[in-house]
């Protein structure tokens, strides 16, 4: 797992234990420094994306990640401007300039660690939205922070207990919001935000450099649709700009299609799939209409069970294993291309699918969702919009809304849930899902940066700027993306979307009529696949492949021990779950977290001893 670790006090040479848990596949570089009461170390793949730690005036700079430029607010100055080739050189040098207050403008996704001598701390920062988390934890008279939640119960003064709120909300929604983990005395660095340790006494400091602020601008849609193909295209090319070989992830929809549309080189498109369904020959057209060579890298059943120890380990609880949805095909990946890029989060940004909607009751045909924003007037409303029923081996038995509502206060500036701040309900409605980066399942990205560096377009700060800019309405009935499709590849644009069959240059009305129609379709059983577990999208019906194969039964019973040992479950809800999934009832979800849970090392970890927690 590529990352960045350090330990910082008494056990400073801890560092090389916490990197070797950051070296999975064997093919990453490392650049460890031990001086004194620090040891840091930064695993990366290539020195773009992180390198050797880079010496300053007052101490060293260590980086990990995929940064594209300064924006500053005197001018944007791209990356590739600068002579510098290495991440952790390139930081080093604004830092010279700035000091620790660089990390606000560098645009990107990134984890920094900044060593002052002359001060006697270390400083540790994350982007915006917190996508290349830092995680936490004193022990003793040692401070360890590493990008790898699980390799930080390795030290072996403690053994971590468990959160039991962050536990029931992980079994219920797959996540650990905000800057809880299911670890007692972990704690995850808050999004935006920079954490200063002091070496004498390792008291910390925490300060956010930036929150999200929702301050839409009166422009019609074709504004903003040309304002993100022009962003996106210079996010593209900045992170595109050396001679590499670039793998794209193709899906039938439109998030990656624009991605490609923008791109000015000609990358290599994978799609991931079951069978040749749909889905897999509209991305076919896709790719062919772009002149890109295009790759169906084809799971069988066997697949994801084979993905579920292996996934488990590089878990830092921000989903399930099965969202790992490529490390099958690492190896791969690797030998055909040198950098992987994905459009993940356009939805996300500029269609709205985060948003509360409004819906109604259609009788047999479920409920319809309206492209309008459902208000949500008070905090108990919100909680309660949010509440869901804990799995029945979930031992507290409080439902999500309880766990959430005791975790939810209100401020003097705000909301805090789960430990991140909000200016507003307003923002937390907004923003909650996404803000952290780790609340919304995201394991996916995850596992892509620990393949091959990683790029993703959508996370470039001018995006999420202009994000924050436009209008509900128009981001939930305006199709953005289809808009800015249209003028970056009218031809790509023309191709149906899979779902919908609908082109994508479609107006929204035209689209929304659309995915009706496919809905009624696919629940009258005329949109057939080969077989149950195998659909017409890019990923498997999990709930009907658990009835199919073994894989999670001998999960729960390989794991028979933690689930006895581990406090807040309970064996006979663990049973009465799995036998109501095979009796017809969904327990997809529940069921995934649980057996993600039960592979993860730190799990068995945590239950082999009873050392005190480590204070933070």
């Amino acid at each position: 797992m590529v990352g960045v670790c350090a330990s910082l006090g008494d056990d400073p040479a801890f560092v090389d234990d916490l990197s070797s848990q950051l070296e999975v596949f064997g093919t990453e570089s490392t650049g460890r420094i031990l001086d004194g009461d620090v040891g840091a170390a930064s695993v990366y793949h290539t020195t773009d994306t992180g390198g050797l730690p880079a010496e300053t005036d007052d101490g060293y700079v260590w980086a990990w990640g995929d940064v594209a430029g300064f924006d500053h607010p005197n001018g944007y100055v791209p990356r590739s401007e600068s002579d510098t080739e290495a991440l952790s050189e390139y930081c080093a040098e604004l830092y010279a300039t700035y000091g620790t207050a660089f990390v606000r403008w560098l645009n990107g996704r990134f984890a920094v660690v900044v060593r002052n001598d002359e001060a006697g701390t270390v400083t540790v920062a994350t982007d915006r939205l917190g996508t290349m988390p830092f995680y936490y934890a004193r022990v003793g008279g040692t401070f360890l922070l590493s990008t790898s939640m699980q390799s930080l119960t390795t030290h072996p003064d403690w053994t971590p207990s468990f959160d039991a709120d962050a536990l029931g909300m992980y079994f219920t929604h797959q996540l650990t919001m905000g800057t809880r983990t299911p670890f007692e005395g972990i704690e995850r660095l808050h999004p935006g935000s920079r954490l200063t340790i002091d070496l004498d006494d390792l008291e910390v400091r925490r300060e956010r450099y930036w929150t999200p602020t929702y301050r839409p601008v009166d422009r019609p849609a074709s504004y903003f649709a040309n304002r993100l193909a022009t962003l996106l295209s210079r996010a593209i090319d900045e992170r595109t700009a050396d001679d590499a070989d670039y793998g794209l992830f193709l899906s039938g929809g439109g998030d990656s299609r624009v991605v490609l549309a923008a791109m000015d080189r000609t990358p290599t498109t994978y799609h991931l799939n079951g069978w040749r369904n749909r889905e897999a020959r509209i991305a076919e057209r896709v790719a062919e209409r772009a002149g890109a060579p295009f790759r169906l890298l084809l799971r069988d059943s066997e697949y994801y069970p084979d993905l579920l120890e292996g996934n488990a380990a590089l878990s830092n609880c921000v989903g399930t294993f099965h969202e790992g949805h490529a490390v099958g095909f690492a190896e791969q990946l690797r030998e055909e291309v040198d950098a992987l890029v994905t459009g993940h989060m356009s939805d996300t940004l500029f269609s709205g699918h985060h948003l509360p909607y409004r819906s109604r009751r259609l009788g047999p045909l479920g409920t319809l969702s309206l492209p309008f924003v459902e208000p949500t007037p008070t905090v108990e409303a919100y909680v309660e919009r949010e509440r869901r029923p804990t799995p029945a081996y979930y031992a507290p038995a409080d439902d999500s809304g309880t766990l959430l509502r005791r975790n939810l206060s209100v401020t003097d500036a705000g909301i805090r849930s789960f430990g991140v701040e909000y200016g507003s309900l307003r923002d937390l409605v907004q923003f909650g899902s996404y803000y952290p980066h780790a609340n919304a399942p995201v394991f996916f990205q995850q596992t892509l940066d620990q393949i091959l560096p990683f790029h993703n377009p959508f996370l470039d700060t001018r995006l999420i700027d202009l994000h924050l800019t436009i209008p509900h309405s128009v981001r939930l009935r305006r199709n953005l993306i289809g808009r800015a499709l249209r003028r970056l590849d009218p031809g790509v644009a023309r191709i149906p979307h899979a779902e919908r069959m609908t082109p994508l240059s479609a107006p929204f009305a035209v689209q929304y009529a659309g995915e009706l129609a496919m809905r009624v379709l696919e629940d009258r059983g005329v949109l057939r696949s080969p077989a149950p577990h195998q659909t017409r999208g890019p990923w498997p019906n999990h709930a009907e492949l658990i009835r199919s194969h073994d894989f999670v039964r001998d999960a729960i019973d390989e794991h028979a021990d933690l689930i006895r040992a581990v406090p807040f479950l309970d064996a006979d809800g663990v049973e009465r779950s799995y036998a109501a999934h095979m009796d017809g009832e969904n327990r997809r979800n529940e069921l995934y977290s649980l057996v993600t849970f039960l592979a993860m090392p730190a799990v068995r970890r945590a239950v082999e001893g009873a050392r005190p927690a480590p204070r933070i």
